[in-house]
């Protein structure tokens, strides 16, 4: 029992533990929202702040009849660049001027008969919300015709980005193939033409040996004739003996003997 009772307290506190850090998760978390949620508002009121410039029309001489004439209020806004989102401010005495924004046209003529606005506690504080011209003046009296009157031209508050110009390409040099140089073929070269060797002369004064006689075969055993040496003359050349006459006979009987033996076999 003892164990269990321990075992429950011990859950019972762990449970309270973790309920108590998930608190603390959640107080955290909320706080860190709350700081990030004033971080943004603090940067967007610093950039509105930082967007719009507020001018008190007139400066120091505020919303009144001019002493030189409408030149006044026409030179005091030639000075300024007005955006969007500007603030103009008049300053002028309560039931003696008052502001009326109204169209060109009633501005030329000093016609407040149908004025886009009216405003006659001062200070009144016109917020530029268009681009382009916006026109003012005095309702009361003759205060417009004598110069109590405010023409100014107001541009985005953020510009539009000036075009980027155009990139064009450089145009690539063609590609011209480098000109090889041809290296010519070297042409086969013939072979110098042989020169032939000189024929050897027989030494001058020298006949050639005679041409022995188609038919008569040299004697058997019979040594050629001796070179006769240079500038001597060979010895006649002498003439062939006479066929032996046993050996015609035995040639004629061979060819006897052939033509009978072809003969009979026939």
């Amino acid at each position: 029992m003892l164990i269990t009772y321990l075992s429950f307290q011990g859950k019972t506190e762990s449970t309270k533990t973790g309920a108590a850090s998930s608190s603390n998760t959640l107080s955290m978390a909320r706080g860190y929202g709350m700081a990030l949620l004033a971080a943004i508002s603090v940067a967007y009121l610093i950039h509105s702040s930082s967007a719009q410039t507020t001018y008190t029309v007139g400066d120091t001489t505020g919303w009144t009849v001019p002493q030189n004439g409408a030149a006044f209020y026409t030179t005091w806004a030639a000075n300024k660049t007005f955006k969007v989102g500007d603030i103009l401010v008049f300053n002028f005495a309560a039931n003696i001027h008052d502001v009326v924004t109204v169209t060109k046209a009633d501005y030329d003529a000093c016609s407040a008969s149908s004025p886009i606005s009216s405003s006659f506690t001062p200070p009144v504080r016109i917020t530029i919300n268009a681009s382009g011209e916006h026109y003012f003046f005095c309702s009361i009296g003759n205060h417009c015709s004598s110069g109590q009157k405010l023409m100014i031209s107001a541009s985005d508050a953020s510009p539009s980005p000036a075009p980027q110009p155009s990139t064009t390409p450089a145009p690539q040099p063609s590609a011209t193939p480098t000109a090889q140089p041809s290296t010519p073929t070297p042409s086969s070269t013939p072979p110098p033409a042989s020169t032939p060797a000189p024929s050897t002369s027989p030494a001058p004064g020298t006949p050639p040996p005679p041409t022995p006689a188609p038919g008569t075969p040299p004697a058997p055993g019979t040594p050629p004739p001796p070179t006769p040496a240079p500038g001597t003359q060979p010895p006649p050349t002498p003439a062939a003996p006479p066929p032996n006459s046993a050996t015609s006979l035995g040639f004629a009987g061979f060819t006897t003997f052939l033509s009978l033996f072809v003969a009979l076999c026939y």
